[in-house]
């Protein structure tokens, strides 16, 4: 199992859009591709005065199945990302391999 993780940080002034626009937009075309099986959006606790931190998963059945998403797909989706929330935002991104599973 892969999991593709996004750690953002987004501005608390437009918070809401993002969400909703995550929520209605950006996800639903990423999980249509039927690469990943499914996504998670998990709000990070902490007590930022300028952003909400919230974490992305998507998961996938393997690393094959994230390069095919990385190199055909990942450039067109995020630009989309960038463009709408330009300078509003931090992201960095990771692959998690899982190792074991109880």
């Amino acid at each position: 199992m892969i999991t593709y993780m996004i750690n953002i940080d987004i501005e608390k002034k437009i918070d809401k859009d993002w969400i909703l626009w995550m929520k209605k937009e950006h996800i639903p075309e990423i999980i249509n591709l039927k690469i990943f099986k499914k996504s998670e959006i998990w709000r990070i606790k902490n007590e930022q005065k300028k952003y909400n931190s919230y974490c992305i998963k998507y998961y996938t059945k393997s690393l094959e199945s994230y390069k095919l998403y990385k190199e055909k797909y990942a450039k067109k989706i995020q630009k989309k990302h960038s463009i709408k929330y330009k300078s509003h935002f931090n992201v960095k991104r990771e692959i998690l391999e899982l190792v074991h599973e109880c």
